[in-house]
This record gives C-alpha cells, sequence and structure tokens, in this order.
C-alpha cells in the first residue's frame, strides 16, 4: 500500500513553521506498512 501527503497552507509554504505533522503520519504509516 502508498500514500501521498500534500500538505497547503501559507504557513508550510512561506516556512514560517516546521510541518511536524507530515513527518508524524509518515512514521505512523511507515509502523503499519503503507510507504510514503
Amino acid at each position: 500500500m502508498q500514500a501521498t501527503i500534500i500538505t497547503i497552507g501559507d504557513e508550510i509554504l512561506i516556512g514560517q513553521i516546521v510541518d511536524t505533522n507530515s513527518a508524524w503520519m509518515s512514521h505512523e504509516l511507515n509502523q503499519i506498512g503503507v510507504n510514503v
């Protein structure tokens, strides 16, 4: 199984904040066998 994570938003696109949610989600999906 494969997954793609798409993030949007001004904060993400202009680099005002670090996108920790995608890193967490990728880790959790990998733990259950989903390739991100």
